[in-house]
């Protein structure tokens, strides 16, 4: 290898070439030989080279004539488009860029190997496996940790089952839709509170039972306790019926308190001992207005309500048999002894003549008789009165006489025709 140390073209030695003292150019003619330019000098400009063998030692090589040293490209040049053609070698292509960005444009196409096919294929596998799970209601969901479950309905034994963490709020939040809890097992676990969610429709809750505590604030009260001037509790309220109505259809239904008027609850009074049962307990007690005469006594309509009387010392005034009302009195008489219905005491639909008096008078003066009483002119007697010669017979009966048949006349038979027998009845008509 050939050494050269720069000189000018007088033989001066060239000390600093960039200070561009000298004027003359460097030339340097070069043979087939590389050329080691010694020493620290700096090149400011090298001109008509076309390719230099070795430079050592230089700092900075500055034209824009100069695209390889030494068979390699000079950085900065631009030699447009480059195939890259390694097929006969083993080796591969390295691009080093310095910590800086290469920017391809266009295709690059690589070839892998069997190892990273394989490696592909199974990531196309795993997410064709995700995809298949993913529809547009959200994920499709088969298995859990590895285990089939099942997908819609299903039993107990194949449910999925979540856990609360034992460090949690307690708080278990369901978004808005129609899905249903379901129902808690029994058990002692508590399900924390209810979030406020004003508007959300929970649908039916079955309650089986409530404690609802006996505080001053508590619904509850306890029996024998007194009860506070400021104790709250749920109020009762009752339907107003001026006139007493049934609401509910049949017995056994549910059916609302009432009240009058004024406020007052309907009730239906009754004793706690029935008919034709052994006495005991204590009677439901009755009063009665007292009145020291009945003609001082205000007169009602008929079906009206009204009191009862009783004298000054508390007993109850009564009228025997019935009312005066109700009271019938004939008078008739008779010559020719034949059977004869009476005329007042007629026939009534579902009624029996109750006679509580008859009197009876003969005035014939030497002729003696008797009378039959019957029930009906031809049927049963029921009683016979002595008809004496300018004579007769008064009777009241201790019980009324009734007749034996209802809707029948009470009828009167005189034994023979007597001028003139005269006969009185005093009743009154009943259905029993």
């Amino acid at each position: 290898m050939a050494t050269y140390t720069p000189q000018d073209a007088t033989g001066v030695l060239i000390s600093d070439i960039s200070k561009g003292a000298q004027t003359n150019d460097v030339k340097v003619t070069l043979d087939s030989e590389a050329i080691t330019i010694a020493g620290a000098q700096t090149l400011a400009t090298v001109t008509n080279v076309t390719t230099l063998g070795t430079i050592t030692n230089a700092v900075a090589v500055t034209n824009a004539g100069i695209t390889s040293i030494d068979g390699k490209m000079v950085s900065g040049t631009d030699i447009g488009d480059v195939t890259v053609n390694n097929a006969g070698s083993v080796n591969a292509v390295n691009i080093q860029d310095g910590g800086n960005t290469i920017t391809v444009d266009g295709t690059i196409t690589a070839d892998l190997s069997a190892t990273d096919n394989a490696v592909l294929d199974t990531m196309v596998t795993a997410l064709q496996l995700i995809d298949n799970a993913v529809s547009g209601a959200g994920f499709n969901i088969t298995q859990v940790n590895g285990e089939t479950i099942d997908v819609g309905a299903g039993t107990e034994a194949t449910a999925i089952r979540v856990t609360l963490p034992t460090d949690g709020t307690g708080v278990v939040k369901l978004g808005a839709g129609t899905a249903e809890i379901g129902k808690l097992a029994a058990g002692t676990a508590g399900i924390g509170k209810l979030v406020t969610n004003s508007g959300v429709d929970i649908g039916d809750v079955d309650v089986t039972s409530i404690i609802p505590g006996v505080g001053a604030t508590n619904l509850g009260k306890a029996i024998d306790t007194a009860l506070g001037a400021t104790d709250t509790g749920v109020l009762a309220l009752a339907v107003r019926d001026d006139t007493l109505n049934i609401r509910s259809g049949t017995e056994n239904d549910v059916e609302p308190l009432h009240t009058d008027a004024v406020g007052a609850l309907w009730t239906d009074p009754q004793g706690n001992v029935a008919h034709d049962a052994g006495d005991s307990g204590n009677p439901i007690k009755i009063g009665a207005i007292a009145i020291t005469a009945l003609s001082g006594a205000t007169m009602v309509a008929a079906a009206d309500r009204t009191n009862l009387y009783a004298d000054e010392d508390g007993i109850q005034v009564v009228k025997l048999q019935t009312t005066n009302n109700d009271m019938l009195v004939e008078r008739v008489s008779n010559t020719d002894g034949a059977s004869t219905a009476s005329t007042v005491f007629g026939a009534t639909a579902n009624c029996y003549n109750c006679i509580t008096t008859i009197i009876v008078h003969n005035a014939h003066a030497s002729t003696n008789g008797y009378v039959d009483i019957r029930d009906g002119t031809a049927g049963t007697v029921l009683a016979t009165l002595p008809l004496p010669a300018n004579g007769g017979t008064a009777i009241s009966f201790p019980v009324p006489l009734r007749q034996t048949t209802v809707n029948t006349a009470l009828a009167f038979d005189v034994s023979a025709a007597i001028t003139t027998v005269y006969l009185t009845f005093i009743g009154y008509k009943s259905k029993a």
